[in-house]
Protein backbone atom coordinates (compact mmCIF):
# COMPACT_ATOMS: atom_id res chain seq x y z
CA UNK A 1 0.00 0.00 0.00
CA UNK A 2 1.45 3.32 -1.03
CA UNK A 3 0.97 6.67 0.70
CA UNK A 4 -1.33 7.68 -2.15
CA UNK A 5 -3.48 4.56 -1.55
CA UNK A 6 -3.76 5.50 2.11
CA UNK A 7 -4.84 9.04 1.25
CA UNK A 8 -7.39 7.71 -1.26
CA UNK A 9 -8.83 5.35 1.36
CA UNK A 10 -10.00 8.35 3.41
CA UNK A 11 -12.43 9.25 0.60
CA UNK A 12 -14.37 6.01 1.19
CA UNK A 13 -16.65 6.30 4.25
CA UNK A 14 -16.23 2.61 5.10
CA UNK A 15 -12.44 2.90 5.09
CA UNK A 16 -12.53 6.21 6.97
CA UNK A 17 -14.72 4.61 9.62
CA UNK A 18 -12.35 1.65 9.92
CA UNK A 19 -9.45 4.06 10.42
CA UNK A 20 -11.27 6.47 12.75
CA UNK A 21 -13.11 4.05 15.03
CA UNK A 22 -10.04 2.80 16.88
CA UNK A 23 -8.86 6.20 18.14
CA UNK A 24 -11.81 6.83 20.47
CA UNK A 25 -11.44 3.32 21.86
CA UNK A 26 -7.77 3.86 22.68
CA UNK A 27 -8.45 7.36 24.00
CA UNK A 28 -11.23 6.05 26.26
CA UNK A 29 -8.80 3.62 27.89
CA UNK A 30 -6.06 6.24 28.21
CA UNK A 31 -8.57 8.86 29.32
CA UNK A 32 -9.96 6.86 32.22
CA UNK A 33 -6.42 6.22 33.50
CA UNK A 34 -5.60 9.92 33.21
CA UNK A 35 -8.90 10.96 34.83
CA UNK A 36 -8.19 8.79 37.86
CA UNK A 37 -4.60 10.05 37.82
CA UNK A 38 -5.96 13.60 37.88
CA UNK A 39 -8.19 12.67 40.80
CA UNK A 40 -5.39 11.26 42.92
CA UNK A 41 -2.21 12.93 41.60
CA UNK A 42 -3.12 16.39 40.33
CA UNK A 43 -1.51 18.06 43.36
CA UNK A 44 1.77 16.31 42.62
CA UNK A 45 1.55 16.67 38.82
CA UNK A 46 -0.32 19.89 37.99
CA UNK A 47 0.02 19.38 34.21
CA UNK A 48 -1.89 16.10 34.41
CA UNK A 49 -5.28 17.87 34.35
CA UNK A 50 -4.33 19.77 31.18
CA UNK A 51 -3.11 16.57 29.52
CA UNK A 52 -6.34 14.81 30.44
CA UNK A 53 -8.41 17.71 29.07
CA UNK A 54 -6.41 17.46 25.83
CA UNK A 55 -7.02 13.72 25.55
CA UNK A 56 -10.75 14.21 26.00
CA UNK A 57 -10.79 17.06 23.48
CA UNK A 58 -9.13 14.72 20.98
CA UNK A 59 -11.66 12.04 21.90
CA UNK A 60 -14.54 14.44 21.23
CA UNK A 61 -13.19 15.15 17.73
CA UNK A 62 -12.25 11.57 16.82
CA UNK A 63 -15.47 10.06 18.15
CA UNK A 64 -17.48 12.59 16.16
CA UNK A 65 -15.52 11.67 12.99
CA UNK A 66 -16.00 7.96 13.72
CA UNK A 67 -19.76 8.42 14.27
CA UNK A 68 -20.21 10.55 11.15
CA UNK A 69 -18.22 8.18 8.95
CA UNK A 70 -20.05 5.20 10.44
CA UNK A 71 -23.40 6.77 9.66
CA UNK A 72 -22.33 7.37 6.06
CA UNK A 73 -20.99 3.81 5.76
CA UNK A 74 -24.17 2.35 7.25
CA UNK A 75 -26.32 4.31 4.81
CA UNK A 76 -24.23 2.97 1.91
CA UNK A 77 -25.06 -0.63 2.57
CA UNK A 78 -28.15 -0.59 4.76
CA UNK A 79 -30.28 -1.59 1.76
CA UNK A 80 -28.14 -4.73 1.38
CA UNK A 81 -28.23 -5.81 5.01
CA UNK A 82 -30.40 -8.45 6.62
CA UNK A 83 -33.02 -7.15 9.08
CA UNK A 84 -31.12 -8.52 12.11
CA UNK A 85 -27.93 -6.80 10.98
CA UNK A 86 -29.79 -3.52 10.44
CA UNK A 87 -31.06 -3.73 14.02
CA UNK A 88 -27.50 -4.21 15.31
CA UNK A 89 -26.23 -1.38 13.07
CA UNK A 90 -28.93 0.96 14.38
CA UNK A 91 -28.03 0.03 17.97
CA UNK A 92 -24.34 0.54 17.22
CA UNK A 93 -25.03 3.94 15.67
CA UNK A 94 -27.23 5.02 18.60
CA UNK A 95 -24.52 4.08 21.10
CA UNK A 96 -21.61 5.51 19.11
CA UNK A 97 -23.35 8.82 18.41
CA UNK A 98 -23.28 9.63 22.14
CA UNK A 99 -19.58 8.95 22.75
CA UNK A 100 -18.49 12.48 21.83
CA UNK A 101 -21.04 13.93 24.30
CA UNK A 102 -19.77 11.73 27.13
CA UNK A 103 -16.17 12.72 26.35
CA UNK A 104 -17.26 16.37 26.24
CA UNK A 105 -18.89 15.98 29.69
CA UNK A 106 -15.62 14.65 31.16
CA UNK A 107 -13.72 17.51 29.55
CA UNK A 108 -16.14 20.14 30.93
CA UNK A 109 -15.92 18.67 34.43
CA UNK A 110 -12.12 18.76 34.28
CA UNK A 111 -12.15 22.35 33.02
CA UNK A 112 -14.64 23.39 35.72
CA UNK A 113 -12.33 21.91 38.31
CA UNK A 114 -9.46 24.04 37.02
CA UNK A 115 -11.15 27.28 38.05
CA UNK A 116 -12.74 26.22 41.32
CA UNK A 117 -11.83 26.27 44.96
CA UNK A 118 -10.26 23.12 46.38
CA UNK A 119 -13.48 21.44 47.57
CA UNK A 120 -15.29 21.99 44.25
CA UNK A 121 -12.16 20.89 42.36
CA UNK A 122 -12.21 17.63 44.31
CA UNK A 123 -15.90 17.02 43.59
CA UNK A 124 -15.49 17.75 39.87
CA UNK A 125 -12.45 15.45 39.75
CA UNK A 126 -14.54 12.61 41.26
CA UNK A 127 -17.38 13.30 38.84
CA UNK A 128 -14.95 13.45 35.90
CA UNK A 129 -13.37 10.12 36.89
CA UNK A 130 -16.78 8.49 37.30
CA UNK A 131 -17.97 9.89 33.96
CA UNK A 132 -14.72 8.72 32.33
CA UNK A 133 -15.42 5.21 33.62
CA UNK A 134 -19.00 5.33 32.28
CA UNK A 135 -17.60 6.58 28.96
CA UNK A 136 -15.15 3.67 28.78
CA UNK A 137 -17.94 1.13 29.34
CA UNK A 138 -20.18 2.93 26.83
CA UNK A 139 -17.39 2.84 24.24
CA UNK A 140 -16.88 -0.86 24.97
CA UNK A 141 -20.57 -1.61 24.36
CA UNK A 142 -20.59 0.43 21.14
CA UNK A 143 -17.39 -1.29 20.00
CA UNK A 144 -18.87 -4.71 20.74
CA UNK A 145 -21.87 -4.12 18.49
CA UNK A 146 -19.49 -2.90 15.76
CA UNK A 147 -17.44 -6.05 16.23
CA UNK A 148 -20.57 -8.19 15.84
CA UNK A 149 -21.35 -6.40 12.58
CA UNK A 150 -17.87 -7.03 11.19
CA UNK A 151 -17.11 -10.54 12.44
CA UNK A 152 -20.56 -12.13 12.57
CA UNK A 153 -22.20 -10.38 9.64
CA UNK A 154 -19.20 -9.49 7.50
CA UNK A 155 -20.27 -5.85 7.21
CA UNK A 156 -17.54 -3.86 5.51
CA UNK A 157 -15.55 -6.95 4.52
CA UNK A 158 -15.20 -8.86 1.29
CA UNK A 159 -16.99 -11.84 2.81
CA UNK A 160 -19.98 -9.62 3.58
CA UNK A 161 -21.59 -10.20 0.18
CA UNK A 162 -25.27 -10.78 0.86
CA UNK A 163 -24.75 -10.19 4.57
CA UNK A 164 -25.83 -13.67 5.56
CA UNK A 165 -24.70 -14.55 9.04
CA UNK A 166 -22.34 -17.52 9.10
CA UNK A 167 -22.49 -20.02 11.95
CA UNK A 168 -19.85 -22.65 12.61
CA UNK A 169 -21.00 -26.23 12.18
CA UNK A 170 -19.18 -29.31 13.37
CA UNK A 171 -15.58 -29.91 12.26
CA UNK A 172 -15.09 -26.29 11.11
CA UNK A 173 -17.86 -26.37 8.49
CA UNK A 174 -19.60 -23.10 7.77
CA UNK A 175 -23.37 -23.10 7.42
CA UNK A 176 -25.68 -20.21 6.74
CA UNK A 177 -28.69 -19.59 8.99
CA UNK A 178 -30.87 -21.82 6.80
CA UNK A 179 -28.60 -24.78 7.49
CA UNK A 180 -27.07 -24.95 4.00
CA UNK A 181 -23.39 -24.94 3.19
Amino acid sequence: MTANDMIESFKDSQMLHAWAVHLPIALAVLGVLLAFGTLFLSGKYPGLRKLTIGVYLLMVVTSWVAAASGLAARDEFKRLMAADAIEIADHHQAMASKVWALAFAVMVLLIAGSFSMKRVRRITAWLAAATALVTLFWVGLAAHSGTVLVYDWGVGTTRGTGFVQVERGGAGEEKDRDGGE
